[in-house]
């Protein structure tokens, strides 16, 4: 008997969307996923799991839109239901059907309209191409809802900055609290003062470090010793007198 082949287990749909975001790149295409057909609330809303523009002419400058199905079940809903593509397909030059495993549907299943993604090694690769529709043209109700998406996508190179800016930020913080400690017990060990122990004093050594280093112990040093200097006399006259 031959070794048993293990069923690959299917997709999950963020897999898939990322798939699909890796499929459609900038600068190539706009790439935006939950995409509805209008702004607003209005009863006959739909929504495109995902959508992908052309921005090279040399490409038609197409419009992609993409059902994404994770599970059979899924799938069986979305055919009891065809008409729910059409208000975003509609708009459409190629509409795809994107699954998470190959199994999910069947070849027979496949509306003549739509073309089929399937996994492929870390990928997407094409299983029914999507053939080529006779879109309408962009109402602005559709437009505003696209845009509105556009306005929500942080762009690649602006979440690479800011990443790297907490990153450094963060480095930066960690280095300046290991100074601080190394700091904090240099001088610990050079004073014999545990801050952590007697943490009420911090402001009592703050006052005589800043008078020592002002020098102004030198000067309290040489009073003591002029006071020291009068009372030996004054002690010597007193002597002198008894005597």
């Amino acid at each position: 008997m031959g070794a048993r082949r293990i069923k690959a287990k299917p997709w999950p749909t963020p897999k898939i969307v990322e798939a699909l975001a890796r499929r459609y790149p900038s600068p190539a295409y706009a790439f935006f996923t939950e995409v509805r057909n209008q702004t607003g609330y209005q009863k006959m809303e739909r929504t495109a799991d995902a959508i992908a523009m052309s921005l090279y002419p040399s490409r038609g400058l197409e419009l992609h839109g993409f059902e994404v199905k994770a599970s059979r079940s899924d799938w069986l809903k979305e055919m009891r239901s065809p008409d729910k593509a059409e208000a975003i397909q509609s708009y459409c030059d190629r509409w795809w059907l994107v699954v998470g495993s190959s199994s999910i549907v069947e070849a027979s299943e496949l509306p003549e309209s739509w073309g089929l993604l399937v996994p492929s090694g870390a990928g997407l690769r094409v299983k029914v191409d999507a053939p080529r529709l006779d879109p309408r043209p962009l109402d602005r109700a559709f437009v505003a809802s696209i845009l509105r998406e556009a306005a929500r996508v942080e762009p690649s190179e602006v979440r690479a900055a800011r990443e790297e800016g907490l990153k450094r930020g963060r480095e930066g913080e960690a280095f300046s609290s290991r100074q601080l400690r190394t700091a904090v017990a240099e001088f610990e060990a050079a004073s014999g003062v545990d801050f952590r122990s007697q943490p009420w004093k911090a402001g009592r050594i703050g006052e005589a470090v800043r008078v020592v280093l002002a020098g102004q112990h030198l000067n309290v040093a040489s009073r003591v010793k002029g006071l020291r200097a009068l009372a030996q006399r004054i002690i010597d006259m007193i002597d002198r007198e008894d005597g």
